[in-house]
């Protein structure tokens, strides 16, 4: 019970008692709080209300914030789903020129190899060489030629 309604029980127990319509200050205490029944179940269910009331305004102010939070979390999500999109754009045009790099430098590759090949069939060290080909007269000197 309210303080202000206990003291109304108490001073209207009192009253009940000096008058004598009660025989004892038990007896005077419930005759009290039947009087006062309806003025205290109004004034709890009217504190009953305005906890309800309150708490329903909790409510909504929590689920405001809630939603207001889960907005900003749907909008970074979102966010960060594009910036993985653009990443994963990224990391495709970089292993297709990784390819691209891979597949020049094979063929720079058996091109120096073809190169190769190419220079050692025109320069053999030994193979088929005729006489004429090379002169011993430049390979020997045998003095001045009369």
């Amino acid at each position: 019970m309210d303080l202000e309604i206990t003291q109304k029980v108490n001073t209207l127990a009192n009253e009940l008692a000096k008058k004598g319509l009660a025989p004892s200050s038990g007896d005077a205490f419930k005759m009290a709080e039947n009087i006062l029944k309806d003025e205290i179940s109004t004034k709890q269910e009217g504190e009953k209300t305005n906890s309800i009331e309150k708490y329903e305004i909790l409510l909504e102010r929590a689920n405001r914030k809630i939603g207001h939070e889960l907005e900003s979390f749907k909008g970074q999500i979102n966010s960060l789903k594009e910036q993985i999109g653009i990443v994963s754009n990224e990391l495709a045009f970089i292993r297709e020129d990784l390819k691209k790099l891979k597949l020049a430098k094979i063929e720079a590759k058996t091109e120096k190899q073809e190169v190769l090949v190419e220079e050692k069939k025109e320069l053999p060290k030994s193979g088929d060489y005729n006489p004429e080909d090379i002169a011993i007269e430049k390979i020997f000197y045998s003095g001045k030629k009369e």
